[in-house]
């Protein structure tokens, strides 16, 4: 068995094809530069059709079944990571990665438990850039968005 992937992204759906397309568009580039070291889990509630796009991203691991809803989802893909590092982005989300090299250099380094990331947030009307704040912050509440994080 080859080594443990650097970074696993756990990607939760359901009857939301637009969305996943476009979530995992936004990961071709990180996986044209990490290859083998991203293992992206798709955890399907049982989209239709969900199948044929998957098979368009060779890096996609896709686990279609009923589950119990967004978090239940969520678990049961992670029961099944096994990258040194995850990542939850879920369906409709994208990944808004400059330099994908970097972020490699970045994750293969780190020797934090929890990495904390700036993001944009995308309404209809703008797109809103935000930045994280420090760990500490999360006694009180999340210091960046979920997908940040």
């Amino acid at each position: 068995m080859g080594s443990r992937p650097l970074l696993t992204v756990i990607t939760v759906t359901y009857n939301d094809l637009p969305g996943l397309e476009a979530t995992l568009k936004s990961l071709n580039d990180i996986a044209l530069v990490l290859g083998d070291g991203l293992e992206c889990i798709v955890q399907d509630g049982g989209t239709q059709g969900v199948e044929a796009l998957a098979g368009n991203y060779p890096w996609v691991v896709l686990r279609s079944q009923r589950d119990g809803g967004t978090y239940h989802a969520m678990n049961l893909a992670l029961e099944r990571a096994t990258g040194a590092h995850v990542w939850f982005l879920n369906g409709g989300d994208e990944a808004a990665v400059e330099d994908p090299a970097t972020l490699a250099s970045w994750l293969a380094s780190a020797s934090e438990d929890l990495l904390l990331f700036d993001y944009y947030r995308v309404t209809g009307r703008r797109e809103e850039y935000r930045a994280s704040r420090g760990a500490s912050y999360i006694w009180h509440a999340l210091p960046t968005s979920h997908q940040a994080i």
